[in-house]
């Protein structure tokens, strides 16, 4: 019956399948990214970085929603290999500002088109309709999440 109201059990169904979607998607995405010796958290890095572009440690930590220390190790890996920048904010010293090097875009357009592809092979037979209601859906809890609708375009600019 259309409208009717789900139950305790279905209301929590979304979150346990949410969970073993994220956990098997990135189990997938790990193995896109074992042949160039990255992590997850790296590859988050080069991807926010490469839609944000030159943003402070702190901007980044907040949008990738990452303690400080696990961005600055991922962050310190990633400018070891050449694939970032870190530098002083002239305005306010205590500031640190990320970018990505030219090998750091490279990487990062390579294993976006990977990503694209494996998403694309996930949904390849939902229609048009099941993907905009799965999408309103997402986006609604993570409105309920984030608290306000700003954040949530924020996030979803990044796609």
């Amino acid at each position: 019956m259309a409208g009717a109201r789900p139950s305790r059990v279905q209301r929590v169904r979304i979150f346990y399948l949410l969970a073993h979607l994220h956990e098997r998607r990135e189990r997938l995405l790990s193995e896109i990214l074992r042949p160039h010796n990255l992590t997850l958290v790296q590859w988050r890095i080069l991807y926010a970085l490469g839609k944000l572009s030159n943003r402070t440690m702190n901007e980044v930590a907040d949008f990738l929603v990452l303690d400080r220390t696990s961005l600055t190790r991922a962050v310190d890996k990633l400018v070891e290999r050449g694939l970032m920048l870190r530098a002083e904010v002239a305005h306010d010293r205590r500031l640190t500002e990320l970018s990505l090097t030219a090998a750091g875009r490279a990487l990062r357009e390579d294993l976006l088109e990977q990503n694209i592809e494996m998403c694309e092979r996930l949904v390849a037979e939902l229609d048009q309709e099941s993907l905009d209601d799965a999408s309103g859906v997402l986006t609604h809890i993570l409105e309920r999440l984030v608290g306000h609708r700003a954040g949530v375009r924020r996030i979803a600019e990044l796609v």
